[in-house]
């Protein structure tokens, strides 16, 4: 069905000895040769090659498949685990045609509830996997991790500019976007003011490192998470041309990319940024390969624990703002221990409801002392616009 538009992989080239290891991922994946209409994977694995980095340089293909071989190698984490590789996207004329056939890919996959996991090129990749979900009149949470915010308008599509191309769009499906791990001597203080007119959550660096637990819950409550590896400090993630010195450990990286697989709700995952020309010594395709591993493990350790108006699984605490006269109420899964708290809003004039956001302790901790912890806050002015 797909041949058009997947290039199917050849396990040999990119397996080696591994596919002949019972417990390797070369092992337990498998490879659909274009047809993805029978498969019975719960997550699929699809490469897009080559494109025109942030410094505007032509990134060459071949990214992918280094990707692949630093994957399959590894050992499979879960018994049973049902992974399936798609192959690559074959580059259309033009980046708008590319982008085309992976919204295509996408939205067959959401609609068969298979989880993509897109990997290679740039992260303007993230604009058609946010259209698969808008042609499904599907409302979105949106988390990006990068150095950068991209909310520069240009009428072109790229690296720096696609985020703008999410936001101008009527009707909009964005119910939220959060931005991890982004440095502020890279950020003017009008794009932050931007993020929060729009009451967007943001979380820079050095936040993210004070308190690894923050991003849990901005995560807990995506759709979609891009992943731009521009993100990681260049020591440890070389093969990307504008790395810095500062930036995400490695270790944080696959902290990020298993909070994401342990989400019940994230259903697209995409890793992007990485040029394999300047990977010398692999190191690049290796952390790629092994955040996407983290990914999975999260996907196959998730609790399936996301409350509802009846669920009776959760000890509910209540908490009464002197300021305000708010009472805030928050759950704590019995299972996991995670947290929500329950935000107001009104469908109409007569009718009250209350939206469930994933939030922390702490958050329950600043409502005992009298603080509107600020997460509820941008949730409530979200949902009563």
């Amino acid at each position: 069905m797909f041949n058009h538009i997947l290039r199917a992989v050849d396990p040999e080239r990119v397996t080696g000895d591994s596919r002949t290891f019972p417990g390797t991922w070369g092992h337990e994946t498998a490879f659909p040769q274009g047809d993805i209409e029978g498969i019975e994977a719960q997550l699929a694995l699809v490469g897009v090659p080559g494109t025109r980095d942030q410094a505007g340089r032509d990134v060459p293909d071949g990214g992918t498949d280094r990707i692949r071989r630093a994957l399959y190698g590894l050992a499979a984490g879960h018994n049973g685990q049902r992974v399936a590789d798609l192959g690559d996207i074959i580059p259309g004329r033009t980046p708008r045609d590319t982008r085309a056939a992976l919204r295509e890919v996408v939205g067959v996959l959401l609609d068969r509830g298979v989880v993509p996991v897109v990997f290679g090129g740039g992260q303007e990749l993230t604009l058609p996997i946010y259209e698969a979900y808008e042609a499904r009149s599907q409302s979105v949470n949106l988390v990006s991790v990068d150095a950068f915010i991209d909310l520069i308008d240009r009428e072109e599509v790229n690296a720096r500019t696609w985020m703008w191309h999410v936001l101008d769009r009527e009707p909009s499906w964005l119910f939220n976007y959060t931005h991890i791990g982004y440095q502020s001597h890279f950020i003017s203080p009008d794009m932050i003011q931007s993020m929060d007119r729009l009451h967007f959550d943001h979380l820079r660096l050095g936040q993210l490192r004070e308190n690894m637990r923050q991003v849990e819950p901005a995560v807990r409550d995506a759709d979609i998470l891009s992943f731009d590896l521009l993100a990681l400090r260049a020591a440890d993630f070389p093969a990307a041309s504008l790395t810095g010195p500062n930036g995400l450990f490695g270790e944080e990286a696959c902290q990020i990319a298993r909070f994401s697989g342990l989400s019940d709700k994230l259903s697209c995952f995409g890793l992007f940024g990485y040029e394999p020309d300047l990977d010398r010594r692999g190191l690049g395709a290796a952390l790629a390969a092994q955040m996407i591993w983290y990914f999975v493990d999260g996907f196959y350790n998730r609790k399936n624990d996301l409350p509802n108006a009846n669920s009776q699984d959760y000890t509910r605490y209540r908490v009464t703002l002197d300021a305000g006269g708010y009472e805030l109420t928050f759950l704590k899964s019995d299972r996991s221990g995670r947290w929500w708290m329950e935000v107001p809003f009104k469908p109409d004039d007569r009718h009250e409801r209350h939206a469930l956001l994933p939030c922390t302790y702490e958050d329950y901790e600043l409502a005992t002392r009298q603080e509107v912890p600020d997460r509820w806050l941008k949730a409530l002015n979200r949902l009563n616009v």
